[in-house]
């Protein structure tokens, strides 16, 4: 079985926002490396004259139809997370335009709010790239992330294929999609998702769950009168149920990516008839 991989509904963005105009920012993330349709994500922008930042933190390299995440908005940002499809060695992301007068605010905010040495005319942070994490990155990391990503797709297009259990859906991206896999999310119906996961841990296979909990459930939010939510989150909520991360990085070899494939296909939840 298959479903549409997650991430926010475009159609129901229209609606909030021909229901209340004055919205005037919308952060969308392409989520799982995922992306979201770029033409519709600009005709969005272009109908309502919304400033839009992608959040590409998990989808560098990632396209819609031809077009790359990040090109839309007027910022994208990314992430160099170790874990990430382009990591560095440890914490650190860019901020990325093609607006002049926007990257330079983002290089004074960045540093202090300085716009010149102990010159601060701006309320800005310490958020600078140090010298080994970008050395690493230009000279260690972005010259295989062409390579990693086609055996990322490689390892997704060998699931999608192999893995064959009615209570299993894989997430399958749009046609004219062309995503990165930074993750390889599954749905577990019908409350099993902790009996595969358990199957999959006695056979030693990691697997992880992205994310338990939805946004207007965290307490931060809870709290927080502010913030209003206007549509039920339903494709949310089930993600948060029923969501679970199969192995995927660029170092699984094709022994491991059968064994995952196998033990799936194995799986026989108690007292259900799926098989």
């Amino acid at each position: 079985m298959s479903t549409r991989a997650g991430g926010i509904d475009l159609g129901q963005c229209r609606e909030l926002l021909e229901r209340d105009p004055e919205i005037r920012h919308f952060v969308p993330v392409h989520l799982y490396g995922h992306a979201l349709d770029m033409n519709e994500l600009k005709e969005l922008k272009d109908d309502f004259d919304l400033s839009i930042v992608e959040d590409c933190a998990q989808a560098i390299g990632a396209s819609h139809s031809g077009v790359s995440v990040g090109t839309v908005g007027q910022l994208a940002a990314t992430s160099f997370y170790p874990t990430k499809n382009l990591g560095a060695l440890g914490d650190g992301g860019a901020v990325l335009t093609d607006d002049e007068e926007v990257a330079t605010k983002a290089r004074v905010l960045r540093n202090y709010g300085q716009s010149g040495h102990y010159v601060h005319d701006e309320l800005g942070s310490n958020s600078r790239l140090d010298e080994l994490h970008a050395a690493i990155l230009r000279d260690a990391m972005l010259p295989n992330l062409e390579a990693w990503t086609a055996l990322r797709r490689k390892t997704a297009r060998l699931y999608l294929d192999a893995i064959r259990i009615p209570l299993i859906q894989m997430c399958l991206p749009s046609t004219s999609a062309d995503p990165v896999w930074h993750l390889f999310p599954i749905l577990v119906g019908e409350g099993m998702r902790d009996s595969l996961r358990e199957h999959l841990r006695e056979v030693g296979i990691d697997t992880a769950i992205h994310y338990p909990r939805i946004i207007p459930e965290q307490q931060a939010l809870t709290k927080n009168t502010r913030f209003e939510v206007p549509f039920e989150p339903t494709n949310a909520r089930r993600f948060a149920a029923e969501e679970l991360s199969l192995p995927i990085h660029p170092f699984l070899i094709e022994t491991e990516i059968r064994q995952v494939i196998d033990a799936c296909n194995k799986w026989e939840p108690r007292g259900s008839a799926a098989h």
